[in-house]
């Protein structure tokens, strides 16, 4: 995609602990063009835009932060970028018309119920079965994504 102002710019993770995957329940749209806006719950991978001025790891560790709670991680691999297009709605609400996200392989070491304290984005986390991921996530693009380009990376 091109790095005209209609694309997003953003980072995401896919965050592993052993063979689990942690999922937030995003609950507010924080960027949107008139400012933080509710949306109808959905469960994904944690990612968000990164701020001007940012690096793409400086963005990674602040949104992963947010998000989850986690500030102790190591990066595993940068994975296959993800883009989709904004349905209309959303165009309107975000100013944007398409994301660009940066994807990354994440381990999480630490004890997975010590994870994440809710706050107005994100109402729950939880670490699933890399198999029970697919039937979780709630948009069908992320789904796809998962099973391309990251379940045989965790699978049993």
């Amino acid at each position: 995609m091109s790095n005209d102002q209609n694309v997003r710019q953003a980072v995401g993770a896919v965050i592993v602990s052993g063979y689990k995957v942690l999922l937030v329940h995003k609950v507010k749209a924080m960027d949107g063009a008139l400012g933080p806006e509710q949306i109808e719950g959905e469960w994904d991978f944690p990612k968000g835009g990164i701020t001007h001025g940012e690096d793409v790891l400086q963005a990674l560790s602040r949104e992963i932060g947010e998000e989850t709670g986690i500030v102790d991680f190591r990066v595993i691999e940068e994975l296959h970028s993800f883009d989709f297009q904004f349905d209309e709605k959303f165009r309107k609400k975000l100013g944007y018309r398409s994301q660009h996200t940066r994807m990354f392989l994440l381990e999480y070491s630490g004890n997975i119920d010590d994870v994440f304290v809710p706050n107005e984005e994100i109402n729950k986390a939880c670490f699933y079965n890399e198999k029970e991921v697919v039937d979780v996530l709630h948009h069908d693009s992320c789904k796809a994504y998962y099973e391309t380009h990251v379940r045989s990376r965790i699978a049993l």
